[in-house]
């Protein structure tokens, strides 16, 4: 295990729900969200784990976070 620290950032935050095979699969949507909205994509993009397979055994209740820096 590592600790990293990063500064703050704006970004573009979308929280998933379940399965993190299903993770990769919403990077393009953001990113489209992103360039949509006027902003240009930075990095580094953060994935924040609200929940956990051992507390949480059901994958349709894993909640994750894909924070996406932006200018």
């Amino acid at each position: 295990m590592s600790i990293r620290r990063y500064p703050a950032a704006r970004a573009a935050v979308l929280e998933h729900r379940g399965r993190y095979e299903e993770l990769p699969a919403l990077y393009g949507p953001l990113e489209e969200w992103i360039t949509a909205h006027g902003l240009t994509p930075s990095t580094p993009i953060r994935e924040l784990y609200a929940t956990n397979p051992n507390d949480t055994p059901d994958s349709d209740s894993w909640v994750t976070r894909i924070a996406w820096p932006v200018s």
